[in-house]
């Protein structure tokens, strides 16, 4: 839908910011199964752990009946269970100076959530690891935190 004469790119409108996560989840989903050797670039941070669960529901349960039927009402071929240890994944950012070790770094978060948690495969994965940058002279890879 565009709404003339200010909207150039089509919109969809959802009563909730849940049900935009379910689209977005769906949509992802189904883009998986037609590239199921893609590249991913996902967020980090509070933002998408909402898609991460719902991801992470529908892949769990794709045998299930109720979902099976959710799939198909929603246009995603329910025979076709996305592999999601296919996908190339690359990380799009990361604080620094940080050890990729600490809990608040972006690279544990992607291997908590998206590697571990969705089940991609670590070594189609491109990840920043701040310890092989370098640091400038009397920083530590310590100092946020």
């Amino acid at each position: 839908m565009i709404y003339p004469p200010v909207e150039k790119i089509p919109v969809i409108i959802v009563d909730n910011f849940p049900m935009l996560g379910k689209l977005t989840d769906l949509r992802f989903l189904e883009w998986v199964q037609n590239n199921p050797e893609g590249v991913i670039l996902l967020p980090t941070g509070k933002t998408p752990e909402y898609f991460i669960k719902q991801v992470k529901h529908f892949l769990e349960n794709w045998d299930d009946s109720k979902v099976q039927n959710e799939l198909e009402h929603r246009g995603i071929n329910p025979a076709i269970k996305p592999k999601m240890n296919n996908l190339c994944f690359v990380q799009i950012d990361e604080f620094y100076p940080i050890s990729s070790s600490q809990t608040n770094s972006f690279n544990y978060y992607v291997r908590n959530f998206y590697i571990e948690g969705l089940g991609l495969d670590q070594a189609k994965c491109l990840l920043i690891d701040p310890s092989k940058i370098g640091l400038s002279k009397g920083e530590t890879m310590g100092i946020i935190g």
